[in-house]
């Protein structure tokens, strides 16, 4: 059983980040953080027209404050940018929008490093899945049976196992029995040891992150959504049988 879920592993890593950089948050400022809205885990990934902006989400999450009619960097937004620099080992791997290709580029470059991965995306395209099957690390993907993208669910469905046709031996499950717990983009090694977290689906047209976590933060989620892939529905690919002569 998972101690913890995603939330308040995000409130630890917070804490964590902003007290290696000497500064201590207060209660109200850690609710902010992991309560504030980010552009698709808490709302319809259908209706774009309800998305948060990465600025509103910043000043939500009091990373960002005005002042003079001006936004600067809060103590916290401080903290966490210097523990977030690549050259001193933070955790920021990517920041863009997934539509710009150089930072799709870059979030496959990280997902394949990966080994032995589960990808878990709720709302993957099939165009998406058939890049991710072009990785040399994936070996599950697990996705949230629901209609996305203007795509029926059973279309939606249909696609995929068609994609995932094209490499059989990789094994494409739909998350059952509460799929809303699925809501994350998370790609895990398969030993614990790793995993990513992406702000947006591998579809999606919005600002994202992509982070890396390690340890014990990563086995813990490994628990977690290895739960969720046990009690997922196979989705049999769709592909064209081969001869005992080829």
């Amino acid at each position: 059983m998972p101690l913890l879920g995603p939330k308040p592993l995000r409130a630890l890593a917070f804490v964590e980040a902003l007290t290696s950089e000497g500064v201590y948050p207060s209660r109200e400022d850690v609710h902010a953080f992991v309560e504030a809205r980010t552009s698709m885990w808490d709302f319809d990934p259908m209706r774009e027209s309800m998305m948060v902006s990465i600025v509103d989400y910043l000043l939500e999450a009091r990373l960002l404050r005005r002042r003079n009619g001006a936004l600067e960097l809060t103590p916290a937004g401080t903290a966490l940018l210097r523990n977030a620099d690549p050259e001193g080992g933070g955790a920021v791997e990517v920041v863009g929008r997934v539509s710009d290709p150089f930072t799709y580029a870059a979030v496959l470059t990280q997902i394949d490093s990966i080994p032995n991965s589960l990808v878990i995306d709720p709302y993957l395209q099939s165009r998406d899945l058939m890049v991710l099957l072009q990785l040399r690390h994936v070996e599950r993907v697990l996705i949230r049976p629901a209609r996305a993208h203007g795509v029926t669910q059973e279309a939606r469905q249909h696609q995929l196992r068609i994609a995932v046709g094209a490499r059989p031996d990789v094994q494409l499950r739909a998350a059952s029995g509460t799929p809303s717990e699925l809501h994350d983009r998370v790609v895990l090694s398969r030993d614990g040891s790793q995993a990513l977290f992406l702000g947006t689906s591998l579809g999606g047209t919005q600002m994202t992150v992509l982070t890396r976590v390690q340890g014990p933060t990563a086995a813990v989620l490994r628990d977690h959504y290895e739960a969720l892939w046990q009690s997922a529905e196979d989705m049999a690919p769709i592909a064209r049988e081969q001869s005992m002569g080829e």
